[in-house]
């Protein structure tokens, strides 16, 4: 049951009372005085405003104002390091402190953008740094001294082998012609089924099966017994499919461009000389321009 007193005038202020009472588990009754709150409406407002502060459009705002928070891994991507350097480096600024598994900021941290931050499900503390850590001169200054400056890359590509090899060839072939052979450039004609022969260059009753070979004379490989052994047989498969051309006088030719055969191929093929093999090697260097 409630029961509603009179309100009262003071000054210029209305205050409203309301009464209410109810009976207590002993039956007897218990009143008590609210005071009417004219200013409910701003303090709702108020309320509203703390509990905005955690929604996404609060996040928002709040990124505009400390830019897009990042993770350690996004500044090692962005400066082309590993994770562990760029963590070592941010150690060595003092921004960080690595404790245990835990990475913790330093004021010296927060100053330059860092966050702490807490995984409750993992119980591990991390940092995330505002984005403009990507443009700081300290940090990029630290890395040009740490990092050691990347070189162009000089290994040669793929289609460089591929155009090196294509000009030897033409380079070889245009040898043998100027000997008086008739030459064909059955490597480019046939492609990768050309049997690993590169070239044929036939005079008269002569027919020379040749494989070209333009490799660094200094660098790492080499032309070893079994590569003279696999271009006999690419030879023998070759002159099989071929019937008119057994009546010739055949030999497999390797022509390399530098002195890189191996002392295993050359004993190979003085050891077929002496059994009537007609396999041996070429050394044509082409000229320096």
């Amino acid at each position: 049951m409630l029961e509603f007193t009179l309100f009262i005038i003071i000054g210029t202020s209305i205050v409203v009372y309301i009464k209410t009472s109810k009976k207590n588990n002993k039956g007897t009754k218990k009143s008590f005085h609210k005071p009417y709150n004219e200013n409910w409406k701003e303090e709702t407002i108020l309320k509203t405003q703390k509990s905005y502060k955690t929604s996404n459009e609060y996040k928002k705002q709040y990124n505009q104002v400390v830019g897009n928070l990042i993770t350690i891994k996004d500044i090692a991507k962005h400066f082309k390091i590993t994770q562990k350097n760029i963590t070592k480096i941010l150690e060595d600024l003092s921004w960080i402190e690595i404790k245990g598994k835990w990475i913790l900021t330093t004021i010296k941290g927060n100053f330059n953008g860092a966050r702490q931050k807490y995984n409750a499900q993992t119980k591990m503390k991390y940092v995330l740094w505002e984005d403009n850590i990507l443009e700081n001169e300290e940090l990029v200054k630290k890395l040009k001294k740490v990092t050691p400056k990347r070189q162009t890359s000089t290994k040669t590509t793929y289609k460089e082998k591929i155009d090196k090899g294509k000009e030897y060839e033409e380079y070889v072939a245009k040898v043998y012609r100027s000997r008086g052979y008739h030459v064909s450039e059955y490597g480019k004609q046939q492609g990768v089924l050309d049997h690993g022969i590169d070239l044929i260059a036939k005079k008269q009753k002569e027919i020379v099966l040749i494989q070209c070979k333009n490799w660094d004379e200094n660098g790492k490989w080499e032309i070893k017994h079994k590569d003279i052994k696999a271009f006999q047989t690419d030879a023998r498969t070759f002159v099989e499919d071929k019937p008119l051309l057994r009546s010739c006088l055949l030999t497999a030719r390797y022509t390399i461009s530098g002195d890189f055969i191996h002392q295993s191929a050359i004993k190979h093929i003085e050891e077929m000389k002496k059994l009537g093999k007609r396999v041996d090697y070429e050394i044509v260097k082409m000229p320096i321009i």
